[in-house]
C-alpha cells in the first residue's frame, strides 16, 4: 500500500481502536427482542469497552420505539434507506461516531474479550477490515444430516475456514469490522444483494471486501479466530427446505456480486472450497457411514452434494437472469454516500399485471389427446413447452379438437377483485394464483387454463388427473403390463423394483407392455397405458444391456445411485421454478438415461388398452421372507389414491392443496370423485398386497415380484389369446 492510502487509512494508529469502536446491531423483528436485549448486553461486558453501541431498526416504528423506552444507553435509529440488512448497515455508519466500525448480529452473542480481538489486528494500516469466528448455538442440536462444511449456510463459520489468524477475502457479516475510511472512500454496502426479513440472500460484505481490494490491491482482511461470538439458529433454519433455499439463494447472490466485480475476484474463495473443502467432506462423510457403521455419514455427504448442486444452480439462474435482464449489475447507480444500488428490472413486476398476448394461431401449439378422454394444448412458446412435449409424446396428435379441457400458456392475465389467502394466494371463484409457484390456474366451463413463467409439468399432472377423473379416468402411479389381453396392475412405491420387474416380465411369453411408472384406470375396468419415457439407472445395467452399450453420458456407479436420488429429491423444488433447467436436469442428471419404452424393449408388444384382471400393490417392508395378503377393494383403492399423492411432487400437491383452498377443487371432490372412479374399474377385480424384504436387492426383489406374480396368474386361471 502507498504513504497516501496508508495515511487515509491513519487517523486510528494515535487512537486505541478499543476505546474509538462503534458497534452496530441491525435488527427488523419484535420476534427476536429477546435475543437482541442479549447481544447488546454481551458488548456492554466487554473486557475493551466500545464508544457506543448504534442499534438499526430496519423500516420497524415500533421496534425502534420499543429499543429507545427500553434500552438505555443505546443509540437507536431507523434504518433510512431501503429496507434490508445492506440500508439497515449504512444507516447505522451514517449515525456512528467511531473510527472503528464493529457489527455484530442481533441474535448473536458476543464472548467478554470479542471486541479486543476483534479490533487489535487495525494496529497495522494495513488492515482495513478484520472478522471473527461465528460459533453455532442451535436451538434443538444441529441436525446429524447437516455438514460443518455448510455452516456458512446459518452465518457460522464453517469447515475449510482457518483455525488461526490468517488473511481472507471476507469476513462473516455476523462478526466483523471496518475502518470508517473504508466507507468514507470505498462507498457504504451494496443494497441488492443482502437478506431483506427472512429472505436468504447474503454477499454484500464479500462485494464490499472485493472494492476495497481493488480499490487498494495491498489492504488486507484479517481473519482472527479468537474473537468468537455465539450466533443462535433456530430450528426452522435446521430443516432442509431452509438448507436448499439458502444454498440456492447464494448462488444467486455469488451471480450478482461477480456481474459487479469480475468473476476472478467474485469466485476467488469459493473455487479453493469447492475443488479442496467439499470432496473431502464428501469422502470423509462417506467413510464414515462405510467404517462405522454411522448412516449420517453418508447423510453428510450427500447434503454436501446437494448443497453444491444447489449453489450452482442458483450462479446459473442469477447469470442467465442477469443476461435476459440486460444483465443487472449495469443497473448500479451511486447515492450521495457512495452506495451502489440495484435498479428495478421486468421480474420486479408482478406476472399477473402482465398484459395479454395475441391469440395464438393453431400452428402455434402443441396439441395431445389423452386416450381419446381429455384434450390438452401447449403454447409452443411457453416456457414449459419442450418439457411437455417430452413428458406427454405418447399423446401428440396432429388434430385440432374443438374444445380442449386443459390450456397452457406462458403468460399471466391480469385478475380484478381477488381475495387473499396470507401471502400465498390470489383468488376468485374461478382464478388463483400461487405466489410461491409463480403459475395461475382459471377455471371455465371449457376447462382449465394454466399459466406461468417457471416449469408447468408438475403444476399439469394434477389437473390432467382431475380432468380425467370428472371423464370417469384416474391415473395411478403403477407398473402395467398386457398378458395375453389382460391388464395387470403393479402400484407401488418409488424405488421398489417396478422398471426391472417389468423387463424380466417381458422377456416372458405372452407379456406386453403398458407402463413402468404412471398409467390409467377407467370406471368400465380397462387399464390404459402411458408410454412415458423411463429413467434407466447404473443398476439396471444387467437388465437391460442393450441401452448401456452405446451410453452417451456418464452414469454415477450403483453405490451412489440411491444417495444422489435422495438429492435430486432435495433440489427438485427449486429446480422446478426454472424450466431449461428442469429439463436439463431430466435428461443429463448422472442418476440415469431417460428412454423411450420402444428404445428399451424393441421386440415387445406395446399394449394400449387391456381389461384390468387384477392388482398387486408391492411394498418393501422389513421382514425376511416374501409376503403375498389377498385385499379387499376398498383397501386398494385407499392406497391408489394415497400412493399416487405421495408420489407426485411436493409442488404438485401444493397445487392440489391451493385448489382446495380456495375453491376452486374442494378437496373432497379431489379424493372423493377419484375414488368413485376407482371403485368403478376394481369392482370384482382381485386385489392384492406383495411385500418384498427391504434388504432384498433391486435384482432379487424384481425376481420375487416376477415369482409372485406369474403363480397368481396361474392360481387365478388369468388365459387369453396368443398374439
Amino acid at each position: 500500500m502507498t504513504n497516501e492510502h496508508r495515511g487515509a487509512a491513519g487517523g486510528v494508529d494515535d487512537v486505541s481502536p478499543h476505546f474509538d469502536v462503534s458497534v452496530v446491531i441491525c435488527a427488523y423483528t419484535d420476534d427476536r427482542w429477546d435475543d437482541l436485549v442479549a447481544a447488546i448486553a454481551s458488548v456492554r461486558t466487554q473486557t475493551a469497552c466500545p464508544r457506543e453501541i448504534v442499534v438499526v431498526a430496519d423500516h420497524n416504528p415500533a421496534l425502534l420505539h420499543r429499543v429507545r423506552t427500553r434500552i438505555a444507553d443505546v443509540v437507536a435509529v431507523p434504518n433510512s434507506e431501503a429496507q434490508g440488512l445492506s440500508g439497515a448497515r449504512n444507516s447505522g455508519i451514517v449515525a456512528a461516531q467511531g473510527s472503528i466500525i464493529a457489527f455484530l448480529d442481533d441474535d448473536a452473542v458476543a464472548a467478554p474479550d470479542w471486541l479486543s480481538h476483534l479490533t487489535k489486528g487495525f494496529a497495522d494500516p494495513s488492515v482495513m477490515a478484520t472478522g471473527g469466528a461465528v460459533d453455532p448455538s442451535w436451538d434443538g442440536g444441529q441436525p446429524p444430516w447437516f455438514p460443518d462444511e455448510f455452516l456458512w449456510v446459518v452465518g457460522c463459520t464453517y469447515l475449510g475456514m482457518p483455525r488461526r489468524t490468517a488473511l481472507v477475502r471476507n469476513p462473516i457479516g455476523a462478526n466483523m469490522a471496518f475502518r470508517r475510511t473504508v466507507f468514507d472512500q470505498v462507498g457504504l454496502f451494496r443494497s441488492g444483494i443482502g437478506r431483506i426479513g427472512t429472505r436468504p440472500l447474503g454477499c454484500e460484505e464479500t462485494e464490499l471486501c472485493i472494492r476495497i481490494r481493488q480499490r487498494w490491491p495491498e489492504s488486507l482482511v484479517i481473519f482472527e479466530p479468537r474473537a468468537r461470538v455465539a450466533h443462535r439458529v433456530p430450528a426452522k433454519r435446521a430443516r432442509r427446505d431452509y438448507f436448499r433455499a439458502r444454498c440456492f439463494a447464494e448462488g444467486r447472490s455469488k451471480a450478482l456480486v461477480t456481474g459487479l466485480v469480475g468473476g476472478d475476484d467474485g469466485l476467488a474463495s469459493e473455487r479453493s472450497y469447492t475443488l479442496g473443502t467439499l470432496p473431502v467432506g464428501v469422502l470423509r462423510g462417506l467413510w464414515r457411514g462405510v467404517a462405522t457403521g454411522d448412516r449420517s455419514g453418508f447423510s453428510r455427504a450427500a447434503t454436501i452434494v446437494a448443497g453444491l448442486a444447489m449453489t450452482t444452480a442458483g450462479y446459473a439462474t442469477g447469470r442467465a437472469a442477469g443476461r435476459q435482464n440486460g444483465d443487472a449489475a449495469r443497473a448500479v447507480t451511486n447515492d450521495a454516500h457512495g452506495e451502489s444500488r440495484i435498479s428495478r428490472t421486468r421480474r420486479d413486476v408482478p406476472m399477473k399485471r402482465q398484459e395479454i398476448p395475441t391469440v395464438p394461431t393453431s400452428n402455434d401449439w402443441l396439441e395431445f389427446d389423452i386416450h381419446g378422454h381429455a384434450s390438452m394444448r401447449v403454447a409452443k412458446d411457453a416456457p414449459t413447452a419442450a418439457l411437455l412435449k417430452d413428458m406427454f409424446a405418447p399423446f401428440l396428435t396432429t388434430t385440432t379438437p374443438a374444445h380442449h379441457d386443459l390450456t397452457i400458456t406462458g403468460t399471466i392475465r391480469p385478475i380484478e377483485g381477488q381475495s387473499f389467502g396470507e401471502t400465498e394466494y390470489e383468488y376468485t371463484d374461478h382464478s388463483l394464483y400461487l405466489h410461491e409457484l409463480g403459475v395461475q390456474i382459471l377455471k371455465d366451463e371449457d376447462g382449465f387454463h394454466l399459466n406461468g413463467t417457471r416449469e408447468l409439468l408438475v403444476s399439469a399432472l394434477p389437473l390432467v388427473d382431475r380432468v380425467l377423473v370428472t371423464r370417469g379416468v384416474a391415473m395411478i402411479h403403477a407398473a402395467t403390463v398386457d398378458y395375453r389381453g389382460h391388464g395387470i396392475a403393479l402400484p407401488a412405491w418409488g424405488g421398489t423394483g417396478k422398471t426391472s420387474t417389468i423387463a424380466k416380465l417381458l422377456r416372458r411369453d405372452g407379456f406386453g407392455f403398458m407402463g413402468d411408472d404412471w398409467a390409467f384406470l377407467d370406471d368400465h375396468g380397462r387399464l390404459l397405458s402411458y408410454f412415458k419415457p423411463m429413467f434407466i439407472k447404473p443398476h439396471h445395467r444387467p437388465i437391460y444391456p442393450h441401452l448401456f452399450a452405446n451410453k452417451r453420458k456418464p452414469l454415477v456407479p450403483v453405490r451412489l445411485s440411491r444417495p444422489l436420488g435422495k438429492v435430486t429429491t432435495m433440489v427438485h423444488p427449486v429446480i422446478t421454478k426454472y424450466p431449461r433447467l428442469a429439463r436439463v436436469t431430466r435428461r443429463f442428471s448422472p442418476e440415469h438415461m431417460m428412454v423411450r419404452p420402444d428404445q428399451a424393449f424393441p421386440d415387445a408388444h406395446m399394449s394400449t388398452a387391456a381389461p384390468l384382471a387384477m392388482a398387486m400393490f408391492v411394498e418393501r417392508f422389513s421382514g425376511c421372507d416374501v409376503r403375498l395378503h389377498e385385499k379387499s377393494v376398498d383397501w386398494m383403492v385407499s392406497r391408489m389414491i394415497g400412493n399416487f399423492h405421495a408420489e407426485i411432487t411436493p409442488h404438485s400437491q401444493r397445487v392440489i392443496t391451493a385448489l382446495a383452498a380456495s375453491g376452486l377443487v374442494p378437496i373432497e371432490a379431489t379424493f372423493g370423485d377419484k375414488a368413485a372412479v376407482l371403485d368403478a374399474a376394481l369392482r370384482g377385480k382381485p386385489t392384492y398386497l406383495l411385500q418384498v424384504p427391504q434388504s432384498f436387492s433391486p435384482d432379487r426383489a424384481s425376481d420375487a415380484i416376477v415369482a409372485e406374480l406369474v403363480e397368481l396368474i396361474e392360481r387365478l386361471g388369468i388365459e387369453g389369446s396368443d398374439r
